[in-house]
């Protein structure tokens, strides 16, 4: 290909070349992650780019709308790695099952999700913990994002928590006083990779739940405790 017709060919909707002024950041931002992730016990995972669907069928919906599914030469479906728990749980299962429990992994990479042409390519940082029921786990890994944005040195800032279990009782207990049937998991997984509060409004009101529930999601979502104590 001649140079001429290099230049009319831009990256992929969504994604971006980097170069060193910007790599040197992020290998920076890394090593500070890096570094704190493990001082809590935390060893370093690396997965593979695309996985096989069924990793991430068998354990929460797809929408497939905002992934990248494609199939191998032998038909099987694969899929570019739209998040890190379903192919971090397969590693456990595969490898750890007789381990010592409990186990701490972390990852810092690349995933994808169609979700907009500005952006469909994404770093992403997670700390996974298994063989813990307590809430202990999950302030740990609290702990471990509060020490990482402080020595970044952002002025202030504020960590938000979500558990899927809070979300799930409450939508199962409202499905049923209403009669509704509704794909909990489902549901869940498409509103986490909803990007905007009114795509997510739409998504809730989508599987008939009431305005009333609608807007007390919606503030479960964005808005200070207090005012869902007021609601």
């Amino acid at each position: 290909m001649s140079n001429d017709k290099f230049l009319r060919v831009q990256p992929p909707k969504g994604t971006r070349d980097l170069f060193e002024s910007d790599l040197s950041k992020i290998e920076f931002i890394n090593s500070i992650l890096f570094r704190k992730a493990r001082s809590y016990g935390f060893g370093r995972i690396d997965i593979p780019v695309f996985e096989h669907l069924d990793v991430f069928t068998l354990t929460s919906p797809v929408n497939q709308e905002k992934c990248y599914i494609f199939p191998d030469k032998a038909g099987r479906d694969l899929i570019l790695r739209p998040d890190i728990n379903a192919p971090i749980s397969r590693v456990v299962v595969n490898n750890f099952s007789s381990a010592q429990m409990p186990l701490r992994f972390f990852f810092s990479d690349k995933v994808f999700r169609y979700r907009s042409s500005a952006r469909r390519e994404f770093r992403m940082f997670g700390l996974e913990t298994y063989g813990i029921a307590e809430p202990i786990a999950d302030a740990e890994i609290l702990r471990v994002v509060a020490d990482i944005i402080e020595e970044v040195g952002f002025p202030g800032y504020e960590i938000e928590y979500s558990n899927l279990r809070i979300y799930n009782r409450f939508i199962n207990e409202v499905a049923t006083q209403y009669g509704l049937s509704i794909n909990i998991d489902e549901l869940l997984y498409n509103l986490r990779l909803s990007s905007e509060s009114d795509q997510m409004a739409n998504l809730l009101a989508s599987y008939g739940l009431p305005t009333d529930v609608v807007k007390f999601l919606m503030s479960m979502l964005f808005c200070p405790r207090e005012d869902i104590e007021n609601y």
